[in-house]
């Protein structure tokens, strides 16, 4: 009986180990899709899943992403999909950027999973601010969506294609980041909501 104890003690503690297939979510074969699956007993937890277009090279970047990704594991189940960025030449037209930026929307969509409901981040889109994003998590949740998909389009912007999926679209001001580190930015922010949405003291 006491092996038998330990055996299940070992499985239980398996599943409930966070897993990260390769640091800041860089999948060492080079495939197109990476995930964190950050929570033991997520069934009553909502799903957050981050598509994006490009992948992240900088190691730092990676670290932020991993730091949030981490801290978020107590409030939702987290994925991070990335597909490949298309290049266009340095001298381009805007029918080869509109290219580009339709079969990265293409490739997108291709990844999207099911039920998701789609948020996508845009500097189109509304201002919320941190309070208010964690009032649209709240009202999507409340409304049925135990899945929100953010999407971040490259450096040559979000498909119209997948603007057009997504329900929700807001925005982070008028600025301009790196679409890379972009995302250590928007997981954080959900990580800030979240913390809004408990009622907790935010600890930077």
């Amino acid at each position: 009986m006491p092996r038998g104890r330990n055996v299940r003690k070992r499985a239980k503690n398996e599943r409930g180990r966070r897993h990260i297939e390769s640091p800041g979510g860089i999948p060492a074969d080079g495939s197109e899709t990476c995930r964190f699956v950050l929570s033991s007993d997520t069934m009553d937890l909502m799903n957050i899943t981050i598509l994006a277009s490009g992948k992240i090279k900088e190691r730092w970047i990676s670290e932020g992403v991993a730091e949030y990704a981490g801290r978020l594991k107590r409030f939702a189940k987290l994925s991070i999909i990335e597909i490949p960025d298309e290049k266009v030449p340095e001298r381009f037209s805007e029918a080869q950027l509109a290219q580009a930026v339709e079969i990265e929307g293409r490739k997108m969509l291709s990844k999207w999973p099911e039920g998701a409901w789609g948020i996508a981040l845009d500097q189109t889109g509304t201002d919320l601010g941190s309070e208010g994003l964690a009032k649209l998590i709240s009202k999507r949740l409340s409304s049925g969506s135990s899945h929100l998909l953010f999407a971040i389009g490259g450096s040559n912007g979000l498909s119209p294609a997948v603007r057009e999926r997504c329900r929700d679209c807001i925005s982070f001001g008028a600025n301009t980041y790196p679409h890379r580190l972009f995302r250590v930015m928007l997981l954080e922010q959900i990580y800030r909501a979240e913390k809004i949405r408990a009622g907790e003291t935010y600890h930077k």
